[in-house]
């Protein structure tokens, strides 16, 4: 399939507005450092956020690919916690 970030925004982005969402964003990002990426590799994180009516809704999902392997994963970030293990 298509490895193009670019074609995954713009799907996620039109689903959005089929549904009804005015479209805040549509992101594909590397997990790690949340910059924008062009190429589907690595773990990615998918970010949307769009309104409906007056609610706003925030959506992320964590994808490691690996070729034709995607499995969806959870994010740690430990050293970002604003809790100190209590």
């Amino acid at each position: 399939g298509c490895r193009k970030a670019e074609s995954l925004r713009r799907i996620i982005r039109t689903r959005m507005e089929e549904a009804g969402f005015e479209v805040d964003y549509a992101e594909v990002a590397r997990a790690e450092t949340l910059e924008p990426v062009e190429e589907l590799e690595g773990t990615v994180l998918l970010a949307a956020a769009g309104r409906l009516g007056d609610t706003r809704l925030i959506d992320n999902i964590a994808l490691k690919i690996n070729g034709d392997e995607v499995e969806e994963i959870v994010l740690q970030f430990p050293e970002w916690s604003r809790y100190d293990g209590r």
